[in-house]
């Protein structure tokens, strides 16, 4: 189940970066790097407890992505990664 999600994470960063001034190579690395700072958020949510907060980020209950915590600290993550 992680490997799909993983997966997934790879394909949809690929392709949200596709328009920028990274060749494709470098582009699939910072995806990868990205995808793999999800995963390891991810398994440190539900390893410490925070299921509830994981099963938040993937629902769909009408809350704005952007107030839950995973989102917020995957966003800071990503920002790093890509500079």
């Amino acid at each position: 189940m992680l490997d799909i999600l993983k997966n997934l994470a790879v394909q949809k960063l690929t392709e949200r970066m596709g328009p920028n001034s990274l060749g494709q190579k470098e582009t699939q690395e910072a995806a990868n790097e990205g995808t793999n700072a999800f995963m390891q958020m991810i398994q440190e949510k539900i390893g410490g407890g925070g299921l509830n907060q994981v099963q938040d980020f993937f629902s769909k209950n009408g809350n704005s992505m952007e107030s839950n915590g995973i989102f917020q600290n995957m966003q800071g993550k990503l920002v790093e990664i890509f500079q």
